[in-house]
């Protein structure tokens, strides 16, 4: 149903913002 389209377009969301953010955090160490 929708909401379930919904919930995994949220869950790649966060895993997307997660992921951009350790690479930013790696940029930065470096």
């Amino acid at each position: 149903s929708g909401a379930f389209y919904l919930k995994i377009k949220f869950d790649i969301a966060i895993i997307s913002n997660q992921f951009y953010i350790n690479i930013s955090k790696t940029l930065i160490i470096h």
